[in-house]
């Protein structure tokens, strides 16, 4: 495998387009995009030590290992990224393999895209999970459940969005009526 500069008009984000290489399974929250793109801004060097990894298809470059990096590269207007290039020969096996174990650690699964369209049976053969993992491993959480037939409001600042966007979702997901800006929207 060797590193290359590559124009970014020629890299693409993987969106499913190679026949048995789902879509990038990864998304990231809207504070951990921000700090990837500080980290970009700040430090573009690590972009060469930490390059995209991408495979030759129909004339372009479809990214197997930096695919958030990448959307953030073309916003921020990058003409070039160094990027490792696979061989042609790779196979569908292991650019999935690549794609999965390389974004082990950080951002956010979409477990009904990886369950449906990645494989259980792939994931147990990386050591991986094949499911959600359950919080058994984390922090218990208390839940609360709205009795009281009055609303209750509460009003709470932040230093980030990420903060924000993290409290919001969990309120959510345990059915509380949520909202966030400066008034309650209307029913």
């Amino acid at each position: 495998m060797k590193q290359e500069l590559i124009k970014i008009s020629k890299l693409k984000n993987n969106t499913g387009q190679i026949t048995g290489l789902p879509k990038n399974p990864r998304k990231i929250t809207s504070g951990e995009k921000d700090e990837l793109r500080k980290s970009i801004i700040d430090n573009p060097e690590m972009l060469e030590f930490k390059s995209l990894v991408v495979f030759p298809f129909e004339g372009d470059y479809i990214t197997i290992i930096g695919n958030q990096r990448l959307k953030l590269c073309k916003d921020i207007k990058y003409k070039e990224l160094p990027c490792f290039v696979l061989p042609e020969d790779t196979t569908v096996e292991k650019l999935k393999e690549y794609s999965i174990r390389e974004n082990q650690n950080s951002g956010t699964w979409d477990w009904k895209l990886l369950n449906e369209e990645w494989g259980a049976d792939l994931l147990g053969s990386w050591n991986l999970w094949e499911k959600e993992p359950a919080n058994g491993d984390q922090k218990t959480e208390v839940k609360f459940e709205a009795t009281n037939p009055k609303p209750i409001i509460i009003t709470i600042e932040f230093d980030s969005e990420s903060q924000r966007e993290v409290l919001y979702s969990k309120l959510q997901k345990e059915g509380f009526n949520c909202w966030y800006g400066k008034k309650k929207p209307k029913d």
